[in-house]
């Protein structure tokens, strides 16, 4: 039997795809909940939950009552925030990166 892919990974999906084949150019807004809800013919729940989704991965950066930002995306891993000052190292190494959320990269 054939499992169903819930909608907000699909949805996730659909817009990470696009995120990373730049349909989305870094430091645009993407289009909104409502916008999106209409585009892809679903509910705010699953959108506001993909974006959610987009977010933990670092393709996107929200902010309450504006757009969604998409980042950069190096084709890799996200890019990582330095914990040590600029006059560090010229590249962090994995040991000193964290995402924004605040988890360890590996």
């Amino acid at each position: 039997m054939e499992q169903k892919i819930p909608v907000f990974k699909e949805t996730a999906g659909t817009l990470s795809a696009q995120i990373r084949e730049r349909n989305f150019a870094p430091g645009t807004a993407q289009p909104s909940e409502n916008e999106l809800c209409r585009r892809y013919s679903i509910s705010c729940f699953p959108v506001q939950k993909a974006l959610s989704l987009l977010e933990a991965d670092d393709l996107i950066v929200r902010q309450p009552g504006i757009r969604s930002i998409v980042r950069e995306y190096s084709g890799g891993r996200p890019r990582c925030i330095r914990r040590s000052p600029a006059s560090a190292a010229p590249r962090p190494s994995a040991a000193n990166c964290v995402s924004r959320s605040g988890t360890r990269q590996r």
